[in-house]
């Protein structure tokens, strides 16, 4: 069977498992890390979730990426589509949920309230109008209904079609259906195929929108005939947005059927990318234009690539799958299965996908690893190398005549006196650089906070009783980005300015602690412990984000802190939108929406900033005071006193000492050898 991305992910995975058992076997890990690690990269799912409205294609799609055979049924109505899950399984199986007692008697209301009344809401004339057609599907169950209502069942996949074909039997009262399949890379993988999302069972609803947040990747699939119409602009604009633009992947499906018709791809491209701009453009929100960028539609045609994964015998066997395989060797003017999986597009569609998804993997599991398990190595490395230095000084020191230590002992006490007073100056070129960028970024920081308040009011004040919800919905929404993408871009300005000054500031430091040292004591040789001090001395200083400013949510996951800004204006729209527009009370709408926008904006402590920087500051100075005077120049004063005051032994200490480091020479060329090893290991990765 041809590799495709499941297996290349869980390749990868074994790599890491790999790096990690190197890490045990080389003792910078025990067991019980070894096994926390291994525990972590087998628990982990991959989540891909596959939207789009009925007849894009879902079904062929997923038929092609995961079963390479006709397992999936032809989708169903958009109205009574399930929930689908498709996972590993020793046993070809369905796992069946039913609705709840509830859910059901809630689905009975939504059916019977009239169109007429809610017809100025389209969301909800839509889940009524699903509501309807899935109340008229369980007349042939009727009998059995009380039974099944509130269970779950297992069932055998050769009868899937009960439970999400067109005309399953089961169709009106299932939720969701989990698909266990005996493929080995599908392990520790979910591929979530939704129902949509005006769903009429707001559990089910709930649990799309959990998964696809969850999800890896996304893929958004729709057709070439009818790239963009209001049903793709409605899932981009109201419904996606949230789960964040770097995990959805726009699939063009069909595009055999433009290309048949004299279109290039390219001309299918370009049409597609013009009418996504177009729709950002009629929404007045940037997120369309923005993933376009992102992640260019790509183009696929799932038919093809199903068709050149079956057996040529059953192609040929079936007189519907015959006309359309000689029709596509026709068109593309190919022979051969391996041509059509190449015209299909679909690698090219799989190595997306992949991309996607190892750049959330690799910043969620596999480079947290791999970085925990490098820094041990360094930081053994670096330890030897303080030892080492360390006990060349002790030597050194030994090996110096008697008549020469006490001018020895008063240059390091020189040394110390300068080293002393160039701290001194740096803690005070830091402070002044720290201030002067936190008093900018706190200004920059108010005015952008208060402008984008100020046009939230606007927005309020401008609404009226006629106004509807999607035009106060989308204004807040397109404000919200905007602050969103304003201070991300303002604190990665500032972050960068702070750094380069301090590092500027840093590097001069050291050249002139280097020289200091080298007219003082130049027979101790510190060039690496210098390379090691300077490498973490370097290091950024500041990387404060906008939402370090809001206290209660310091303990959020980088993923979480990533997408608040966003979450907080999610808040705000939710709030506009669950408060009536009423035109005898249009005055406490109006005064009720501007307390929740002030509520909101009231969360960010702009004092945070010189508390977080400050701080970082501070701890700086304190690492430079301990690496050169606590572990550098005073355990070399140290040393001096004790070979002074001690004579007796001095032979005896010199041959301890170079038996010593011998020892941690041949340890640290080990640690080197390791670490090489390491980082052949890394590469697979």
């Amino acid at each position: 069977m041809q590799s495709n991305i499941f297996q290349d992910i869980q390749d990868k995975t074994n790599q890491l498992k790999k790096y990690v058992q190197h890490a045990l076997d080389s003792n910078w890990i025990n067991v019980e890390k070894f096994n926390e690690v291994i525990q972590k990269v087998e628990n982990d799912k991959l989540t891909i979730g596959v939207i789009g409205q009925m007849k894009c294609g879902k079904s062929t799609f997923l038929n092609a990426l995961i079963f390479q055979d006709e397992v999936l049924p032809a989708a169903t109505t958009p109205m009574t589509a399930s929930l689908c899950i498709i996972t590993y399984g020793e046993e070809k199986s369905l796992d069946i949920e039913f609705f709840t007692t509830n859910e059901w008697d809630d689905l009975k209301y939504q059916a019977s309230r009239s169109l007429e009344d809610v017809k100025s809401d389209e969301n909800l004339v839509s889940k009524i109008k699903a509501a309807k057609e899935i109340i008229s599907k369980s007349i042939t169950i009727e009998h059995e209904i009380n039974s099944l209502l509130g269970t779950k069942k297992k069932d055998d996949l050769a009868n899937l079609i009960q439970y999400v074909g067109a005309n399953g039997k089961y169709i009106a009262i299932t939720k969701s259906v989990k698909i266990y399949y005996p493929l080995d890379y599908l392990k520790g993988v979910e591929i979530v195929d939704t129902p949509g999302f005006n769903d009429p069972v707001v559990s089910r609803e709930e649990r799309t929108k959990d998964f696809l947040s969850k999800a890896d990747v996304v893929v958004m699939l729709l057709s070439a005939a009818r790239p963009f119409d209001r049903s793709d602009k409605d899932i981009i604009y109201n419904k996606i947005r949230t789960i964040g633009m770097g995990k959805i992947l726009i699939g063009v499906n069909k595009y055999d059927l433009s290309y048949e018709q004299g279109e290039t791809p390219n001309q299918i491209i370009s049409y597609v990318k013009a009418e996504l701009l177009k729709a950002s453009e009629e929404f007045k929100n940037s997120f369309i234009g923005e993933l376009v960028n992102e992640h260019a539609p790509l183009l696929i045609s799932t038919n093809m690539a199903l068709m050149s994964k079956l057996p040529i015998s059953r192609i040929t066997q079936n007189e519907n799958l015959k006309h359309y395989y000689d029709k596509a060797l026709g068109v593309f003017e190919i022979s051969s299965q391996a041509e059509m999986f190449e015209k299909s597009l679909m690698k090219e569609f799989e190595k997306a996908v992949k991309d996607i998804i190892l750049k959330s993997k690799d910043e969620i599991l596999l480079n947290k690893a791999k970085n925990q398990i490098k820094e041990i190595g360094s930081n053994r490395n670096d330890e030897l190398v303080k030892e080492i230095g360390e006990v060349a000084n002790v030597i050194k020191i030994l090996e110096t005549p008697n008549e020469e230590l006490p001018e020895l002992q008063k240059s390091a006490q020189k040394v110390k006196r300068r080293i002393n007073r160039k701290i001194d100056n740096l803690e005070v070129d830091i402070t002044e650089i720290l201030l002067k960028n936190i008093k900018k970024v706190a200004n920059e920081t108010e005015d952008s906070l208060a402008a984008s308040k100020k046009r939230c009011y606007r927005i309020i004040d401008d609404a009226t009783a006629f106004s509807s919800e999607d035009a106060i919905y989308h204004k807040f929404n397109a404000e919200f980005e905007s602050l969103d993408r304003k201070t991300k871009r303002d604190f990665e300005n500032f972050n960068d300015e702070i750094n380069s000054s301090i590092k500027k500031e840093i590097n001069n430091f050291l050249y002139e602690i280097k020289e200091i040292v080298d007219d003082y004591v130049e027979d101790f040789d510190i060039k690496e412990y210098f390379g090691k001090i300077k490498k973490e001395l370097l290091q950024d200083l500041v990387s404060i984000q906008i939402v370090d400013l809001i206290t209660k949510y310091d303990n959020l996951t980088v993923k979480e802190r990533d997408s608040l800004i966003k979450e907080l204006g999610t808040a705000v729209l939710i709030g506009a939108l669950a408060i009536p527009i009423m035109v005898t009370d249009l005055f406490n709408f109006k005064s009720d929406l501007r307390e929740l926008v002030s509520d909101n904006y009231s969360l960010f402590d702009l004092g945070r900033i010189s508390l977080n920087v400050k701080g970082n500051g501070e701890e700086l100075i304190n690492n430079v005071k301990k690496m050169f005077l606590d572990d550098f120049i005073n355990p070399i004063e140290q040393q001096i006193d004790d070979v002074i005051n001690n004579t007796t032994n001095r032979e005896n200490d010199l041959k301890i000492n170079k038996e010593k480091l011998e020892n941690l020479k041949s340890a640290k060329s080990l640690i080197e050898s390791q670490i090489k090893q390491m980082k052949e290991l890394e590469s697979y990765l």
